[in-house]
């Protein structure tokens, strides 16, 4: 695919530094965006846009979409008339984090075009994007993620294909929960240290070094002392995917945890600026 054509929907915290990679690479790179202020980045590069999704689909071979939601998804690739516009052979990459299902009823809606349909979410290994490696959590078909793999590999560091189609979903899921879940008990060491008169930011800059710490240590930023609620709603909507997957399971440990942590971060953020650290660092 080294003359592909890459086109991208999702110019948000996720898909900017995205592209920008993109940018760097040989590929042509066609950009849309609902709001126009979405592409200030872009201004002055070689970038090309697209008057509409529908315009996009024509010109590109290779579509990533990184918005949202479901919702948000099959709006843009449905409703803005994408998928219609793609040409046989041309894949569409799901970078949303998004329920298996969603991705499942696209590429049915796609099969009878010739368009593939694979699930590559997004995830990194740093709290910045300056500071992390980008990964690509995979599901699809094995040629199609193969053919596509230059093309990944051209704004991710790893791709890392788990299996059909909505296996990326799965992956990501679970990795999102664990990470929430991580979120819990880094709070809950900040309140047994912070009880036992250790400075909590102190702390916070000993975990990242240390063998305790993770990468939530450095996204803690957004949940204290108040929570950020476009992340917090971001991870209400990826514990609630979580729990749709474990539905007929075992009861599981990190479904309970990562419910909990995520409705008392809603609830602090409920109670508006001010409210001090959420509860759960409080331990209450």
């Amino acid at each position: 695919m080294t003359a592909a054509r890459i086109g991208w929907i999702g110019l948000g915290d996720q898909g900017v530094p995205l592209v920008r990679r993109l940018l760097a690479s040989p590929y042509d790179v066609v950009l849309w965006a609902r709001r126009e202020q979405s592409l200030e980045p872009f201004a002055g590069t070689r970038a090309a846009l697209a008057a509409s999704p529908a315009e996009l689909g024509e010109r590109c071979d290779v579509v990533g979409v990184c918005v949202t939601a479901d919702a948000d998804v099959v709006d843009v690739v449905v409703g803005g008339g994408l998928l219609e516009a793609m040409r046989p052979g041309t894949t569409l990459v799901i970078h949303s984090t998004v329920a298996p299902r969603t991705c499942a009823a696209l590429a049915e809606r796609a099969a009878p075009q010739g368009v593939h349909v694979i699930d590559a979410p997004v995830t990194r290994d740093g709290a910045s994007h300056d500071e992390s490696r980008v990964s690509l959590l995979v599901g699809g078909e094995a040629d199609v993620v193969e053919r596509a793999r230059p093309v990944l590999r051209a704004y991710a560091d790893f791709v890392f294909h788990l299996g059909p189609l909505g296996s990326g979903q799965h992956m990501k899921i679970i990795n999102n929960t664990l990470a929430v879940s991580n979120l819990a008990l880094i709070f809950d060491a900040l309140r047994v240290g912070e009880a036992a008169g250790l400075d909590p930011e102190e702390m916070l800059a000993a975990l990242r070094h240390t063998s305790g710490g993770s990468v939530m240590v450095g996204l803690t930023r957004f949940y204290r002392p108040e929570p950020r609620m476009d992340y917090v709603n971001l991870l209400n909507k990826d514990v609630g995917l979580f729990a749709g997957l474990v539905s007929g399971q075992p009861p599981s440990l990190l479904n309970e945890i990562a419910r909990e942590t995520v409705d008392r971060l809603l609830a602090a953020g409920r109670s508006g600026p001010g409210a001090g650290d959420p509860p759960i660092l409080k331990g209450q």
